[in-house]
């Protein structure tokens, strides 16, 4: 067990060594394309479109405001029916109130993708090269 721990531990050092700069670029472009997905979700067009899935949701008798009180929703209802199964019926109703805003969040997503590749092409070059260059 120790000959084990002892490879283990170097396996992981050496993991570290080699690949913990490209992790570090990697995280600074996720952090900032992470902010950008959530300017989006907190956007006026994204929050708009919410309106609607909760007037779907209301007629279908889903009476939630929030998509977190939807999910506190689903929890309570696992947890009293014992069954996770159970919400099946209520999934395909949040999948089916949910259809708009995602169309629209995506075509947000799908923009603001192009604009965040473009303005962050040197950090991403540079992300590929420090990977391709550990690959061969």
């Amino acid at each position: 067990a120790a000959y084990r721990s002892a490879t283990t531990d170097c396996r992981i050092t050496n993991q570290v060594a080699v690949w913990g700069p490209i992790e570090a670029s990697e995280s600074a472009l996720q952090d900032k394309w992470m902010n950008v997905v959530a300017q989006i979700d907190a956007g006026p067009a994204f929050q708009r479109s919410l309106h609607g899935w909760q007037s779907c949701m209301s007629q279908a008798g889903v009476k939630v405001y929030t998509v977190n009180e939807f999910f506190g929703l689903l929890d309570r209802r696992a947890q009293t029916e014992g069954r996770p199964n159970s919400n099946m019926g209520l999934a395909k109703t949040y999948a089916d109130c949910l259809a708009r805003p995602e169309a629209i969040r995506d075509g947000l997503r799908r923009h603001a993708r192009s604009t965040f590749v473009a303005e962050q092409s040197t950090a991403i070059k540079q992300l590929m090269s420090d990977i391709n260059a550990k690959l061969t």
